[in-house]
C-alpha cells in the first residue's frame, strides 16, 4: 500500500490555566494497486480521447479547405468517424487508420458522402464521388 501524508495542521483548542494548548493532526490517505491502477486508467482514456478529438479537429479543417477547392458545400459542417482500424500504408508501414465520413451537396437538393482518411495525425486523402456540378 502508499501513503499519502495531507494537511499538517496546528489547531488551538481550550486552554489549560491560560496557557494556549497545540495540537497536530494529519490525515493519512491509504492508496491500494488498484486505485493507483484505476487513476492511470482514467488518465490514459482521457489523454485518448484529447486525442482523438485533435485528430478529428484536423480531419474537419482538411475537409472543409478541399469542399472550398472542389466548389461544393460541407453539410452540417462536421465529420464522424466511421471506421478505426491497424493496416498498412502505401510503402507497407503499419499505422492505426481513421476514416471519417462527411456529406457534400452541389445543388443544395442532394447530398452526397465523401471520406476522409487519416494514417495516425496526417490526413492520407479526401475523396469525394462522382456528383453533379
Amino acid at each position: 500500500s502508499w501513503y499519502l501524508l495531507t494537511g499538517v495542521s496546528t489547531s488551538k483548542s481550550g486552554a489549560y490555566h491560560g496557557a494556549p494548548y497545540y495540537r497536530e493532526t494529519e490525515t493519512v490517505v491509504n492508496l491500494n494497486l488498484t486505485d493507483l491502477l484505476l487513476l492511470a486508467a482514467l488518465a490514459i482514456g482521457a489523454a485518448l480521447f484529447w486525442r482523438s478529438q485533435r485528430i478529428r479537429e484536423t480531419a474537419l479543417r482538411a475537409t472543409r479547405r478541399h469542399c472550398e477547392r472542389e466548389e461544393v458545400v460541407l453539410l452540417d459542417q462536421t465529420v464522424g468517424l466511421k471506421r478505426f482500424r491497424l493496416a498498412r500504408d502505401d510503402q507497407g508501414r503499419w499505422g492505426l487508420w481513421r476514416i471519417y465520413a462527411f456529406e457534400f451537396t452541389v445543388t443544395g437538393g442532394e447530398r452526397y458522402q465523401g471520406e476522409t482518411r487519416l494514417r495516425g495525425e496526417r490526413v492520407h486523402s479526401v475523396v469525394l464521388p462522382p456528383h453533379r456540378f
